[in-house]
């Protein structure tokens, strides 16, 4: 039996934001040295591969629908593709500290997608945490000094963007596995597909910012990492396929505070705990144990 057969949607999703963030520490001198477009393709590769590793030794009967397969590929094209290349604009413009903020009302655009189209229900407990684990995220994400140019009210639409697109995508897994009930196949579809259309956009259209070039000793590091965010996506995937969305997406947001925490304990000289960060922290725990409290 699959061991992730055993567990439910919330175990699952805490464990997908602890494997997410650890991932995270392998990425960050290796962006530096490879360009972002290079590692999201070597991470979307060590995804794609888990994804299809753990068909093949779980799931490796299932029958493919073209109905999933298209929603499935649906995730991959507004997932880790659009919203990148959306981030891509939207930062110079912006600045990271706005799109940051801005991004963290997934869990928002999300649940109300989930609730419309999948008719799931948000009980209270559930809104209260998500309320909670946005304010939390909100103020882990936010600088003491953020830019203070003006920006045109258009360019924000960029984040809100991205964020609706991350947002539906819980719900395209939804409809996936109502035509293909497996896990595993859907996120190596979906990630296969996030894979090509990447490949696709780096070498038709080349970004002259990037000067990173393709090293061993760094590639290597985020290969690591991509092993780890590939058992990250594995438990993410499962945890959506078994559980509702409007409580597996905001815990899973907590991968956020989780990256803080590892950055802080590797990273500690460049890393520190300030004010703002307990209580986005405090804020963002009260939000899980508030989701899991029915539970």
């Amino acid at each position: 039996m699959n061991y992730l057969e055993t567990l439910g949607p919330v175990p699952l999703s805490f464990f997908a934001a602890i494997t997410y963030a650890a991932a995270q520490m392998f990425y960050r001198e290796p962006l530096k040295q490879l360009g972002s477009s290079r590692t999201v393709i070597i991470v979307n590769t060590m995804m794609f591969s888990g994804g299809v590793i753990a068909y093949a030794f779980t799931e490796g009967g299932v029958r493919w629908e073209p109905a999933g397969v298209f929603w499935f590929v649906l995730v991959g094209l507004f997932g880790p593709f659009a919203s990148r290349h959306i981030q891509y604009s939207a930062i110079p413009r912006i600045g990271v500290s706005r799109y940051q903020v801005l991004l963290q009302t997934v869990p928002i655009w999300s649940a109300l997608i989930a609730i419309i189209f999948v008719g799931e229900a948000l009980g209270p407990f559930t809104a209260l945490g998500t309320v909670f684990i946005i304010a939390g995220s909100i103020f882990l994400v936010k600088e003491h000094h953020t830019e203070s140019r003006g920006v045109s009210l258009i360019y924000l639409a960029f984040p809100l963007m991205a964020a609706c697109l991350l947002g539906a995508t819980p719900t395209f897994r939804k409809f996936g596995f109502i035509h293909i009930p497996s896990s595993s196949l859907g996120m190596a579809i979906g990630l296969g597909a996030g894979l090509l259309f990447s490949l696709i956009s780096f070498f038709l259209f080349p970004s002259k910012k990037e000067s990173g070039r393709w090293e061993w000793r760094p590639s290597l590091l985020v290969i690591s990492g991509g092993a780890i965010n590939a058992i990250s996506a594995v438990a993410y995937w499962r945890a959506i396929q078994v559980g509702d969305v409007v409580e597996v997406i905001p815990i899973t947001r907590l991968s956020l505070l989780f990256v803080l925490l590892f950055s802080w304990i590797i990273f500690r000289r460049q890393e520190r705990i300030t004010g703002r960060v307990l209580i986005g922290a405090a804020l963002a725990l009260i939000g899980a144990l508030a989701i899991t409290a029915v539970k």
